[in-house]
């Protein structure tokens, strides 16, 4: 063998050495696994035992990276509600976040086991956040409690295994064996925000359902803006207590449109300008899309009306650490009055909807949150918050000076929040009382026509049956509504009473009515050459509903099914021709020509002239006026 063959050779072998040891090392380096088959414990559920009905409490921990601390949430069965103890009690009302956060620990089991080389936690995501300092490895324990806040079931979740969704790494704290388990849709957190119903006010459409109702009444209860009106307020901020109080209001009253682009009036505007339509859609959006972002609880001696508690003798009685919590107000922008009133340095907005239910927010200053849910308070007050200044006594430059203070502000404060009280309340004189229908009459006749006495007098009859069978369902309609409104009002009064709830300052400055951005000039409307009017063509703009009205004191009459022509024709009917005279509106006959031409269908030629519509077609109806 030659030198070089030798040589050759030798590196082989060298090779050969050096891939047996990174394989060895390789070997004893990765977790050590084993199939289901070799250990016993495989495929068994972690509690085979726990019931879902068991659990009256969790506790979440995890570690935040952006705070460099463990954080913990807690949530607990109590009085027959889940609440969130961390927040004194605030209801954990979040749409399944519950069920997706305990339902999993009853049917969780292991699938492979994977190691029980306690050296391998780290790299696995499963080290115990309560045992461990820092970030790398750390996973979320979860622990299951029951009514005695007994610990039932307790995992710590670790990373996500690659390529299989769903599926985590997980231990039992006080084992080394670590477990590839499905725990399908993981998306449990320790965020307050995800706990609860975000959704502050409820306007949206079928938000919640009348918690009281039978279960043919659990509808979506939808609340329609009515009004909205927004009050600025002056005080001295020298004064602990209030004592003159300037006012300044401005109102916008809802007309019509949809959900989506409706359609509103600003008070008091000149001949020359008109609401700005923008402006009503962001203030609308504002109002339905409103969403906590926590809340904090209000002072004990502060009713629900947001009126400072008194005894019955008039005389407000706290204890020493009620006043002091009540001078809490005044930090966060509320300022009590001499009547026990509390202003609202940031402004006021009363919500009216067309179901009764009304809203007053209450506004205080600026906070800003830390990632533990603390207030770190504003980086400047923006309340007006001084007694109102002459803005006579400021020359241009002092004022554009203001002005652009005032967008530094503006930029400072883009990313803050803001406190807002809030109070609900019923009114009833949405749903006023309906009166009896008046004394019909019968039809008059002509001279030396033959009466039947007996018939005519049946046909009043007729008619106040009817009057007085719609009039008792428009009855019964008024006072369930006003029933379901007074629930429905108690349900939200009850959610607002204890809290200062917290709020996007960005919403808050799309609320502020004022007619310097509500207000534009009056645009030129183009006359319509066309002729053509809104709606369906070819129908009168003033066509109204033909639907009998026989009580005209009922507000919106009930719909009826389109008449068929056997019912048209019958030109004999007593009731017929007593409406005559409380028809809701007549429509306008048609030229006498066509009359003409048609004189056998009289009935049919009292219908407006249609382009392109079946003479069978209903006729047309006008949405009610708001």
């Amino acid at each position: 063998m030659t030198n070089n063959e030798r040589n050759d050779t030798t590196r082989t072998i060298v090779f050969a050495g050096v891939a047996l040891l990174l394989a060895g090392a390789a070997y004893f380096t990765q977790p050590k696994t084993s199939t289901g088959t070799e250990d016993a414990t495989a495929n068994a559920a972690f509690f085979p035992d726990l019931k879902l009905e068991q659990i009256k409490g969790l506790e979440i921990t995890d570690f935040n990276s952006k705070t460099a601390q463990v954080d913990m949430f807690r949530v607990e069965y109590d009085k027959g509600a889940w609440v969130l103890p961390l927040k004194e009690g605030y209801p954990a009302d979040a749409k399944d976040a519950l069920a997706k956060a305990t339902s999993w620990l009853t049917t969780v089991s292991k699938d492979v086991h994977a190691t029980d080389d306690k050296g391998q936690h780290r790299e696995l995501g499963v080290l115990n956040p309560m045992d461990e300092k820092g970030a790398e490895g750390v996973g979320i324990l979860f622990r299951a409690l029951d009514e005695n806040k007994n610990v039932v079931a307790d995992l710590v979740v670790g990373k996500e295994i690659e390529g299989k969704t769903g599926w985590r790494y997980v231990r039992q704290p006080k084992s080394d064996a670590v477990y590839r388990a499905n725990v399908g849709d993981f998306s449990v957190s320790t965020r307050f925000r995800d706990w609860i119903e975000k959704d502050l006010l409820e306007l949206s459409e079928g938000t919640r359902t009348l918690s009281s109702a039978s279960a043919a009444d659990r509808e979506k209860y939808k609340k329609n803006l009515s009004l909205v009106q927004w009050t600025d307020f002056k005080v001295d901020p020298r004064q602990p207590i209030a004592q003159k109080v300037e006012k300044k209001t401005e109102t916008v009253k809802f007309t019509g449109g949809s959900e989506w682009a409706p359609t509103a009036e600003m008070q008091g505007l000149p001949p020359n300008q008109e609401t700005n339509s923008e402006k009503v859609r962001d203030l609308s959006d504002a109002l339905k899309n409103m969403q906590i972002v926590d809340v904090f609880a209000k002072p004990p001696g502060l009713g629900p009306d947001l009126r400072v508690q008194a005894s019955k003798g008039g005389q407000i009685e706290v204890t020493q650490a009620e006043a002091e919590k009540l001078q809490e107000l005044s930090t966060r922008g509320f300022k009590p009055t001499l009547d026990r009133d509390v202003v609202p340095m940031s402004g006021e907005l009363r919500v009216e909807t067309k179901e009764g239910i009304f809203y007053r927010l209450r506004f205080g200053k600026l906070v800003q949150l830390s990632e533990d849910g603390k207030t770190l308070g504003a980086p400047k007050d923006d309340e007006a918050s001084v007694a109102p200044k002459n803005e006579k006594e400021k020359n241009p430059a002092e004022a554009k000076k203001d002005d652009s203070k005032k967008k530094a502000d503006d930029d400072k404060t883009k990313d803050l929040n803001r406190f807002v009280l809030i109070a609900v309340g019923f009114d009833e004189s949405k749903f006023p009382p309906i009166p009896d229908a008046p004394e019909p009459k019968a039809p008059e006749t002509k001279p030396g026509e033959k009466v039947d006495e007996a018939a005519r007098k049946k046909q009043v009859e007729d008619v106040k049956q009817l009057q007085k069978m719609q009039t008792d369902e428009a009855r019964k309609k008024r006072d369930k509504d006003i029933e379901n409104g007074k629930l429905r009002a108690k349900e939200l009064s009850d959610r607002y009473d204890r809290w200062y709830y917290i709020v996007s300052n960005d919403t808050y400055k799309k609320l502020k009515i004022d007619k310097a951005t509500f207000a534009k000039a009056k645009e030129e409307k183009k006359d319509d050459k066309s002729g053509a009017a809104s709606g369906f063509p070819g129908l009168p703009t003033d066509a109204k509903s033909d639907t009998p009205a026989v009580n005209p004191n009922i507000p919106v009459p009930k719909k009826e099914e389109p008449k068929k022509d056997s019912q048209k024709k019958d030109e004999g009917s007593a009731v017929r021709d007593i409406n005559a005279e409380t028809k809701s509106a007549t429509p306008n006959p048609p030229p006498k020509s066509e009359q003409k031409k048609a004189p056998q269908k009289s009935k049919e030629a009292e219908k407006p002239a249609s382009s392109g519509k079946s003479k069978d077609a209903p006729p047309a109806k006008k949405p009610p006026s708001p």
